[in-house]
């Protein structure tokens, strides 16, 4: 629930727009405001797993890959985000893990820049690759 101050400072904003807009970036025209909501939607993670690594409790987020996907650091970001989120801001590490040979595979770490290449977001991730592991790796394990 907003507060006075920040009804006070949307009202400012929403009187002054261009103001706010040469203060934060000098050379930026406001072009208009839009919806302040930003809707949530039901997004679901192929697998989340809540474990214990290095004495502390965090999330292993994983997503199983078989087709070329040219969202999937974008989806990965967005996927951490919200489970860290949801469950107290643990940290999520996050793998794609791809089941064949694709297209296009997701690189590590994903840099999100503003357009004069300011970094805006690094987010860094893991990319296993089936495919190129040794079936004899694969049948050692427990499953």
């Amino acid at each position: 629930m907003a507060g006075p101050w920040d009804n006070i400072m949307k009202r400012l904003v929403k009187t002054n727009p261009q103001d706010f807009v040469r203060w934060l970036e000098a050379t930026a025209i406001f072009l208009r405001a839009l919806d302040i909501e930003l809707k949530s939607q039901h997004t679901f993670a192929d697998a989340l797993l809540e474990i214990l690594l290095a004495g502390k409790q965090v999330l292993l987020h994983l997503e199983f890959q078989t087709d070329k996907d040219d969202e999937m650091e974008v989806r990965l970001l967005e996927y951490n985000v919200l489970a860290s989120r949801q469950y107290e801001h643990r940290p999520v590490y996050s793998y794609a893990i791809y089941l064949r040979k694709t297209g296009k595979i997701a690189k590590s770490p994903y840099i999100r820049r503003f357009v004069d290449d300011r970094e805006v977001h690094r987010f860094h991730f893991r990319v296993i690759k089936l495919w190129e592991m040794p079936a004899e790796q694969l049948l050692q394990m427990r499953w």
